[in-house]
């Protein structure tokens, strides 16, 4: 009779383990769909933000204001389509980051910027270096945690097929060519 009641509260147990489990994995999933969600919301809204590396300083570059003058002068000489007083305006706050340990060179500048005008200088300098300055878009920090592993995964994958091509599609997708594909394939999403 206890055997009995013991074999049937195990089973019972073991059913609501499962359900439990179950139940877990499936929050997981919607946990990792709202993170999803939320990056892109917050990548979206950060679309008129751009950081700036490489662009040397002048003087010390305390305050925002000492460092909006410097970008908008060589955004004016650089991008084109525009004046100094023009960027200016443009501009809503630019700053400088800290410095990285380890580097040298000039700290980054994180601007946020009319929407427009965000868009006028990745048309024009998102692919190329101009005077040494790279330009890059900011995103929130799950996206560009993904980023950042896409792209390693990139470096490895080119050092293992130098012929082949792969590049990394937003948000973190690996996509990769072999010489003898005619299309890219996804690698690996991240």
């Amino acid at each position: 009779m206890k055997v009995e009641e013991g074999k049937t509260r195990q089973a019972s147990l073991e059913a609501e383990v499962e359900e439990l489990k179950d139940e877990n994995r499936e929050l997981r999933g919607l946990f990792t769909q709202l993170r999803l969600d939320l990056d892109e919301q917050t990548d979206r809204s950060l679309r008129d933000h751009i950081n700036f590396f490489n662009l040397k300083e002048v003087g010390e570059e305390k305050k925002w204001t000492d460092t909006m003058p410097v970008l908008a002068k060589w955004l004016a000489e650089n991008v084109g389509g525009g004046t100094v007083e023009y960027y200016d305006k443009a501009i809503v706050r630019a700053h400088r980051g800290f410095r990285a340990p380890g580097k040298s060179g000039p700290r980054p500048i994180y601007a946020k910027m009319d929407y427009r005008v965000a868009e006028q200088i990745r048309q024009v300098l998102k692919f190329e270096k101009k005077d040494g300055v790279v330009v890059k878009d900011h995103y929130s920090a799950g996206t560009q945690t993904r980023l950042n592993q896409a792209l390693i995964h990139r470096k490895r994958w080119m050092a293992a097929n130098p012929i082949g091509t792969a590049y990394v599609k937003y948000p973190a997708v690996l996509k990769t060519k072999k010489a003898t594909d005619l299309n890219y394939a996804t690698e690996q999403e991240y």
